[in-house]
């Protein structure tokens, strides 16, 4: 059923990359529109969203310091309000995590293994994660300024530069301390590599010309490939009685 799969998804490469890619610049840019990119870019912004005046918004409303004259620690308040933000995140990403999965095996073709159901769910775990990053950053800005509006423009600032710069700059910077040589490139070495190992090949066939074991049960050996070729080729038992016999 995997083979099947496979065999599916290579036969129509070239129709998906065109599907993926494409003349549209924007999906180019973002790649493929998936629940990962989904995550990446549309969750994390609706958590700085909700997130960015959970400490700085009650401040400037006068309900801090209301909430502060409870006796509940300060501890407290902050696991509840991370807790309360991320089972708003949670159910609906869960809720839409279950139906992609629902849908996907119900093609028997597509059918989910053991093995791919715990990846599925590592990659659930990995989203919770980055999305649990992102609601801790925003309360931390949160706490810093008077103002929600400058919480929310240093959290904007934050989200850019860890969604884009810092992904497609890594990669940049990649390239230009290390450059991945072109196509060109790479077919011209491996020709040279090829021609270099056949000359080698002739060069140890000729030196070992005059060597019994280069004389199979098959035919003579030209001294155009190497003894172990050879000794692969022709049988253990010839190549013992030629070297009995000399």
């Amino acid at each position: 059923m995997v083979s099947a799969r496979s065999l599916i998804i290579s036969k129509h490469k070239s129709s998906l990359a065109k599907i993926l890619g494409g003349s549209n610049p924007l999906l180019n840019v973002f790649s493929a529109v998936d629940a990962v990119l989904m995550v990446q870019i549309a969750f994390s912004l609706f958590v700085i969203s909700i997130a960015y005046d959970v400490i700085c918004g009650e401040r400037e409303r006068g309900t801090l310091a209301l909430l502060a004259s409870n006796p509940v620690s300060q501890y407290h308040i902050l696991i509840g309000k991370y807790l309360g933000g991320m089972a708003s995140l949670l159910v609906p990403l869960a809720i839409g995590w279950v139906a992609a999965a629902i849908l996907i095996n119900v093609d028997p073709m597509l059918a989910f293994h053991t093995a791919e159901w715990g990846r599925f769910a590592e990659l659930f775990a990995a989203l919770v994660l980055y999305l649990s990053v992102f609601f801790l950053l925003s309360m931390l800005i949160s706490a810093i300024p008077q103002r929600s509006a400058r919480a929310l423009v240093w959290l904007l600032f934050l989200w850019i530069v860890i969604v884009f710069i810092i992904p497609n700059g890594a990669v940049y910077i990649a390239k230009q301390v290390r450059p991945i040589p072109s196509k060109s490139v790479v077919n011209i070495e491996s020709a040279a590599l090829r021609t270099a190992f056949k000359q080698k090949i002739r060069d140890y066939g000729a030196k070992h010309r005059s060597s019994p074991y280069f004389t199979s049960e098959r035919s003579v050996i030209s001294g155009s490939q190497p003894f172990a070729f050879h000794v692969l080729t022709g049988s253990r038992e010839a190549m013992l009685l030629k070297s009995e016999v000399r």
